[in-house]
Formats: C-alpha cells, structure tokens, sequence
C-alpha cells in the first residue's frame, strides 16, 4: 500500500466541503456520489482504515470531487491505508498504487451513481455552504442521498460523512453549518435523521434547481 502518497494527496488537497461543491458547481451534469457494496461478495461491509490516524469507518464510497464518503466512525488500532470488506475479506485496490484517483475510478467503475442533494446548500442564517454532523465527534458532510438496494426497495435516505476530521461535538445527532447554525423541521425540531435532512434540503433548494 503506497500510504504516504495518498496521506500527500489527503493533506495537499483542501477538506472544505465549499472547494468540493464549487468544482460541482462548475459541472454541467448534478453532482453524484458512487456509492460502493463489495464487488466480491456484494455486501454492504467496506470498511475505511485510515493510516497512522486510529480510526476506522463504514465506507459507502467517493464523490465526484474525490472525497471519502463514511458513515459510524470508531477508533481501532493502527493501519496502512486499505478499504476491507469485513464480511469476506477482500481489500479494494490490493494490486494498484492507492491514490485518490485510482480510489474514484475504481468507485466509478464498481458503485452505483445517485445524485447529491446537499449539492448548493446554503444556511438560511448566514448563508454558509459547509454542512455539517455533530454528535460525539464533528463530520462534515460529503453526500446525502436516497438509495434503494433493488427495484423493488423503497429508496431510504443515507448521508455520507467525512473520514478523520474530528473535534467535540456539544450535542448528539443534529445537523448545522458550519458556524453552528442548527437545521430546523417545520415545527422547530433539530433534523436529527438522515430522513429529515432529506426533505429539508428538498424543501431549501438553490434558486435554478428542481
């Protein structure tokens, strides 16, 4: 595993959720994120293991902006960077150089492109465009989607976390830009579910957007 480039690649790279959205601001198709199963066994089982950073996460796959896309994060012991599939074993990539590229190619080519929907978000308070989950820790948003795993599944919302940025949380579940501005429901409730924060971003589209 070629860890150190990819850590390069991590650290030269921004991790603003605002330089992801403006590369997808300038794409004429909507934003995607390639959510991604196990090719081997099919299951729903990846997991991230970070190097040298002691944590360790459900991987759901990469946007189009070359974001790792988690969900529950929990801290383990130390690893070279690797994506395994807990239920059969195999590791993503094991055979090619991991970089940010080769990780979004192969998400491309395995995962199933759904269209983002936090793409444009924008705080009804003070109009921030980073987004973010704060409960034990503090996670920006990458992708927040609907999925269905077959024809015959009724599409469930899921979003999609930012892997190893972490800080105290104050509160558990709730969602808020990033000057701490909480997201409401219409009775005043904080979204807490990645159901309600589907149909508040349904409900605060940008100007243009269906």
């Amino acid at each position: 595993m070629a860890e150190n480039n990819l850590e390069n690649e991590l650290s030269v790279k921004s991790e603003t959720p605002s330089d992801d959205q403006a590369v997808a601001g300038q794409q004429t198709k909507p934003p995607v994120f390639y959510r991604c199963t196990c090719p081997e066994c099919g299951e729903n089982a990846l997991e991230l293991f970070g190097f040298g950073t002691f944590y360790r996460s459900d991987f759901l796959g990469m946007t189009d902006g070359d974001q790792f896309g988690c969900d529950y994060m929990e801290l383990d012991g130390e690893y070279d960077w690797a994506i395994i599939c807990r239920s059969c074993g195999h590791s993503v990539l094991e055979e090619k150089e991991v970089t940010l590229d080769n990780l979004v190619e192969w998400a491309a080519t395995h995962g199933k492109a759904v269209t983002r929907l936090e793409h444009g978000f924008a705080c009804p308070v003070c109009g921030s465009q980073s987004l973010e989950m704060t409960g034990e820790t503090t996670r920006w948003v990458r992708a927040v989607y609907e999925i269905s795993d077959n024809s015959e599944t009724e599409a469930h919302a899921e979003v999609a976390l930012s892997f190893g940025h972490a800080s105290q949380g104050l509160n558990s579940g709730r969602y808020c830009c990033g000057k701490d501005h909480e997201l409401t429901n219409p009775d005043g409730s904080p979204v807490r579910t990645p159901e309600e924060l589907v149909e508040w971003l349904k409900h605060h589209q940008p100007p243009g957007k269906d």
